[in-house]
């Protein structure tokens, strides 16, 4: 898709940059599907953090859940205590049920 819409920019451009004509939908149509496609591919990376964090809880697989963690806020919370509970397992339990 990128390389699409590069290839359609070059034309774009080597054409004089026309506002109408053939060329001009073409270049704006491979532009738009390009950044479509990258949103929706910002979506899907999102969509799949949360479910492996949601599969580590659900499996009480705590090292997973905190690589997962760590990959996506670089650090474990500095939480001393959370509803209750002090102990990473007992926050992550109370979190899973939230869920």
């Amino acid at each position: 898709m990128k390389e699409e819409s590069i290839s359609k920019h070059r034309l774009w451009k080597a054409a004089g940059r026309p506002r109408n004509g053939p060329v001009a939908p073409a270049m704006r149509k491979a532009k738009y599907e390009y950044k479509l496609l990258l949103k929706r591919k910002s979506y899907q990376a999102q969509t799949c953090f949360s479910n492996e964090l949601h599969d580590a809880l659900i499996n009480k697989d705590f090292t997973q859940f905190w690589r997962s963690w760590n990959a996506k806020f670089g650090h474990r919370p500095q939480v001393q205590v959370t509803n209750g509970y002090s102990d990473h397992g007992s926050i992550a339990e109370a979190f899973s049920e939230l869920c």
